[in-house]
């Protein structure tokens, strides 16, 4: 659901780095701000991959960073008083979540249904878990030797200014 608001070129690697609480693993961030097309509200989104040799996570967050803004009559905008009631502009995030795919060997087996993703899904013939935090519901599906995810909030997220929400998932070879 972040097409819409940040474009796939605005995405900047943060930083590289092996992490200090596990030596064995590697791991970078990209930031990227954004824009809501149809309330205007400020968004900075961060994704942190990390790989580790049996496993590899990705986490989103996104944050509505727009400033609390009262508007006159003639529409201009004054930075929030505490005399002033603010008019905030909602984040709405339909469709919050990861989506990704990796190819297997072997057939992996997947219902298109949703599942709750809280204990994780795993692909017994195929050797894989997918877990996700933060993002609850999981939905696969197989197309060939293709595992096909997505993590998703479990309904709309609608952020105010200084709100973010954040989910992982996480695969794992077992």
């Amino acid at each position: 659901g972040l097409e819409s608001i940040v474009a796939a070129t605005d995405w900047t690697i943060e930083n590289l780095v092996g992490t200090a609480a596990a030596a064995d693993c590697v791991a970078f961030a990209a930031l990227a701000p954004g824009r809501a097309p149809e309330s205007g509200a400020e968004v900075q989104c961060r994704a942190v991959v990390s790989l580790w040799p049996q496993r590899i996570s990705l986490e989103l967050e996104v944050s509505h960073v727009s400033a609390d803004v009262d508007m006159d009559d003639d529409d201009e905008q004054e930075i929030k008083t505490p005399a002033k009631r603010p008019k905030t502009a909602l984040l709405s995030l339909p469709g919050c979540g990861l989506t990704g795919s990796c190819r297997a060997e072997g057939s992996p087996s997947s219902t298109a249904a949703a599942q709750d993703g809280t204990a994780g899904v795993a692909f017994q013939s195929i050797g894989l878990k997918l877990e996700s935090a933060g993002f609850s519901v999981l939905k696969t599906a197989v197309a060939g030797d293709a595992l096909q995810f997505q993590a998703l909030a479990p309904s709309l997220v609608a952020l105010q200014p200084g709100e973010t929400v954040s989910g992982s998932i996480t695969l794992s070879l077992q």
